[in-house]
């Protein structure tokens, strides 16, 4: 599983594809569209895919994913065709669908039942070898880019032929209490029920949500936003490596850090923090968007991990990849909305303007049910005792 995350999350292309197409003589509005297609494909997909994870297997799921991502990638030999764009980012949601909640499910399942209450530990392993790959990534696309996109685009396919190698080889049979599939009963009956019983669920889904969709619109569009103030495609992609980097450091020592200060603290504190920087954005000002950037995402994977570890304590066995993709189908909505608003006002606002109202905001909605299922979960312990 180690091995499949470095090389599932090594995408070169991620942080500069928007610079390939802008180049290629795509409009900031045209590749807002192209992201609303992307994430209202997500939409569309994240549900149907937990669910095929928990009913076919979660390895079949991955293996699956990867060979989705796989055929994206051939489309962007293909940039004035507007429509082979259009299918491969669909195919790369769909794979990405498939992938998200299957990996963190089968790292679950992974884990030893006497180690199941340290799951936070080996999540925050399995992030920080993820991110290393995203910081490799990051790190060389850049650089990849500089010289020839070409180049980039064929590595990036070799590396995700890697990852898909890499499924193929995982052994479910390890597994100490691998799921067995429940062909005979409804998986989305048994989840719209827990939706609907579990208040504490519901508020975590909205924290995760809002704050999901708040960083991963800084990710996505930062690389714009940092051409904007005039910042090389070279360093831009080191700018991310540096993230990517940091990010990893900050997951790898989560576990260490809650064991000390409390982790409803550090969430909370961190979400908030975000939300001030994103905020700033509006200023204009280069090192408050570039530190920003960097604080904001590298904040992200320490509280994303501590919220991970709070989902995977309350959801139910045989729905645990249905309940991550339902988590994954409400963020990809807000993305949806998210990216459709950038493109109605990207001739009418600044790129600076509007990512920090839209992230600003996502992560003050996030921070305030944060508090409500603080207070909640507070209430609840006092009366327990």
């Amino acid at each position: 599983m180690l091995v499949y995350n470095a090389f599932s999350n090594v995408m070169f292309e991620i942080v500069v594809w928007m610079i390939y197409l802008k180049n290629q003589g795509w409009t900031t509005g045209e590749i807002a569209i192209l992201e609303g297609i992307f994430t209202i494909s997500q939409f569309i997909f994240e549900l149907p895919s937990g669910v095929i994870s928990d009913k076919l297997g979660h390895k079949l799921t991955l293996v699956l994913g990867e060979i989705s991502c796989f055929i994206y990638l051939f489309g962007f030999f293909f940039p004035h065709i507007h429509l082979i764009m259009y299918i491969s980012f669909i195919l790369f949601a769909l794979g990405l669908s498939l992938i998200s909640g299957t990996d963190v499910s089968v790292l679950y399942d992974s884990i030893p039942l006497k180690d199941k209450n340290k799951y936070i530990k080996y999540s925050g392993i399995f992030n920080s070898i993820g991110i290393l790959g995203v910081a490799f990534g990051n790190a060389g696309g850049g650089w990849l880019a500089k010289i020839s996109w070409t180049t980039l685009f064929i590595i990036a396919i070799i590396f995700r032929f890697c990852a898909i190698i890499a499924a193929m080889s995982i052994n479910e049979d390890n597994f100490e209490d691998a799921d067995e599939l429940q062909i005979n009963q409804s998986i989305l009956k048994k989840m719209y029920s827990f939706l609907k019983d579990n208040k504490g669920y519901q508020k975590l889904l909205l924290v995760i949500c809002f704050s999901d969709a708040a960083v991963t619109i800084t990710y996505q569009y930062g690389s714009l936003l940092l051409s904007t103030i005039h910042i090389p495609t070279e360093l831009v992609s080191t700018i991310f490596g540096i993230i990517s980097l940091l990010g990893a450091l900050v997951s790898y020592l989560v576990y260490e850090v809650v064991k000390r200060i409390d982790e409803n603290k550090v969430a909370l504190g961190l979400v908030e923090l975000s939300m001030i920087l994103a905020l700033l954005f509006i200023t204009k000002n280069k090192i408050v968007i570039v530190f920003g950037l960097i604080i904001i995402n590298v904040s992200f994977e320490m509280w994303n991990v501590i919220l991970e570890n709070k989902i995977q304590k309350i959801v139910l066995e045989d729905i645990r990849a249905t309940s991550i993709s339902t988590i994954n189908l409400f963020t990809s909505l807000l993305l949806t909305i998210s990216s459709f608003l950038i493109s109605a006002m990207s001739k009418e606002t600044s790129m600076e303007l509007t990512v920090g109202i839209l992230s600003g905001s996502g992560l003050f909605v996030s921070g305030l049910v944060f508090i409500f299922y603080i207070k909640k979960m507070e209430e609840k312990y006092y009366d327990i005792k």
